[in-house]
């Protein structure tokens, strides 16, 4: 499932977090997880950075999943154009890989600050 994100530029809040749908036999605990994104022109802005095992509130009531988020850098937002699509990769704690989301990507969208 892909899903839309917004940020305006120079933010570094919120940050981008996903819940996946795991096969049975999948946990977290243990993996690593990282994010990358590219830009309008193609090229990878954000490879492969750090990013955490977080609880997330999937619904603004305080209902709690597992999932994982990034904390976008400085950097990350400064430029217009710089934000297109991104991704989740997992390395599960048994070595196998899977990204998410698993079809298409997660949209990105960065908007002109103002001020």
């Amino acid at each position: 499932m892909s899903m839309n994100f917004s940020i305006k530029s120079g933010d570094t809040s919120p940050s981008i977090a996903y819940v996946p749908i795991l096969q049975a036999d999948q946990i977290l605990t243990g993996a690593t997880v990282v994010f990358s994104a590219v830009g309008d022109n193609g090229l990878l802005t954000i490879d492969k950075q750090a990013a955490s095992i977080a609880m997330i509130d999937v619904d603004g009531e305080g209902t709690m999943e597992e999932g994982f988020k990034y904390d976008w850098k400085t950097a990350d937002t400064l430029t217009m154009g710089l934000l297109k699509k991104g991704e989740f990769q997992v390395t599960f704690a048994d070595g196998s890989i899977e990204t998410f989301p698993n079809v298409g990507y997660i949209d990105l969208t960065m908007t002109e600050e103002l001020a």
